[in-house]
């Protein structure tokens, strides 16, 4: 499960990181953990998949939004699932204008955290039956 991690605050995103390391299967995790957008973009750039992103909102002043970055790189048809993790309330409107699946207050919980991936994970996994079984039925097909 490759999990990508989003937040201009380090210390938040470190704690973001070890609650993930945490939880049960996370072995199974292939965490990449940003704090700068230009990272982000090279890190997506170079073709790495992203099942699940974890994406702080509030950037700063002069930056996109998280909003703004999945609308640009996790829109409809993307597969990625998106968890939006934030210290704003203001945005839970706006996050509506995206795919989502979670949207977490900052200080979030272990638990909260966990809850969220679960429901993102599960949703990485329909989509992946979906996939095959649709390859399937055309295989029959032929």
């Amino acid at each position: 499960m490759n999990i990508l991690l989003f937040d201009n605050d380090e210390a938040q995103l470190s704690r973001t990181r070890e609650t993930l390391l945490e939880l049960p299967g996370a072995d199974g995790f292939q965490v990449a953990a940003f704090t700068d957008v230009a990272q982000l973009e090279a890190h997506l750039a170079a073709g790495n998949t992203v099942d699940v992103a974890i994406m702080d909102i509030d950037l700063g002043e002069g930056e996109p939004t998280g909003i703004d970055l999945v609308k640009r790189y996790f829109g409809p048809g993307s597969g990625t699932q998106v968890v939006y993790l934030t210290g704003y309330v203001e945005y839970c409107t706006e996050v509506y204008e995206t795919d989502h699946v979670y949207f977490l207050l900052k200080p979030a919980t272990g638990e909260q955290v966990a809850r969220a991936l679960e429901k993102a994970i599960d949703r990485v996994m329909y989509r992946y039956v979906e996939q095959c079984a649709d390859a399937a039925q055309r295989d029959c097909a032929q």
